[in-house]
């Protein structure tokens, strides 16, 4: 597995990723209609907008040519933090790849 940056062609994987590990985690928590309602044809364009834009640090766990997680972080957000400090802004990996690393690599 290497963890890379991201390119715009990979915000289709990245938001596959993102749409269904909601819809794993939160199957229980969030009403149905809720998560059916959520677009990966969206979250592509806004992952490859972000990804050209340069908005945020984008990271991709790869396995041969699949992604299988990423993580996103950038300059802390609070008003008051020094430009040293840092924040994770989300992570996620693909609910087939849990419990098997991937997370603790990124």
């Amino acid at each position: 597995m290497q963890v890379v940056h991201a390119v715009p062609e990979d915000a289709r994987a990245v938001a596959e990723i993102h749409v269904d590990a909601w819809r794993s985690a939160y199957s229980r928590i969030l009403p149905a209609d809720y998560l059916a309602s959520l677009s990966v044809e969206k979250r592509e364009a806004m992952w490859k907008n972000i990804v050209e834009s340069g908005q945020t640090e984008l990271l991709v766990a790869k396995d041969g040519g699949a992604i299988l997680g990423w993580v996103s972080f950038g300059a802390c957000r609070d008003k008051d933090a020094p430009s040293s400090q840092a924040e994770l802004w989300a992570i996620y990996v693909a609910p087939n790849s849990w419990f098997k690393g991937v997370g603790r690599q990124l």
